[in-house]
């Protein structure tokens, strides 16, 4: 019978959309002043898979995801989507949206029924794997 256990730290990931790289330099800089040092950042990546957001955004859209230095324990999470919804407020009129829809399971990132296709991009997804291989070695590193 196993016994119940406290959820590893885990590393946070944040991702934005945006149609004026520009807003790239702000966004980073209150997401860090809110999460603490980046550890990692994405290439920017094209957000082509949809026309949803063009009439509120306007097009061509680019996402970026940052990938913060400091594990967080998993019960901060509720807390931290309230942090980023009250900074979403902020570029509200500039449209910057999140959402994030993928599992790690039987070693790979698996899509669900209702992840964007963006997030099923394979530049994402390999993005992704390499900040999980950083991450098992954060965690090996804690143990040791």
């Amino acid at each position: 019978m196993s016994s119940p256990q406290p959820p590893k730290p885990a590393k946070l990931v944040a991702g934005f959309f945006v149609k004026d790289k520009a807003l790239a330099v702000d966004i980073a800089q209150d997401l860090q002043n809110l999460l603490g040092p980046v550890d990692m950042v994405s290439a920017w990546l094209n957000f082509d898979f949809t026309t949803y957001y063009k009439k509120e955004m306007g097009a061509p859209l680019s996402r970026r995801l940052v990938v913060f230095k400091s594990l967080i324990e998993q019960t901060q999470l509720a807390a931290i989507k309230r942090m980023t919804n009250e900074l979403e407020q902020k570029y509200q009129r500039q449209g910057i949206y999140a959402d994030l829809t993928l599992i790690y399971q039987k070693g790979a990132f698996r899509t669900l029924p209702w992840t964007y296709p963006d997030y099923a991009d394979r530049r994402l997804i390999d993005f992704l794997t390499l900040v999980r291989n950083k991450y098992m070695l954060e965690l090996k590193q804690l143990v040791d």
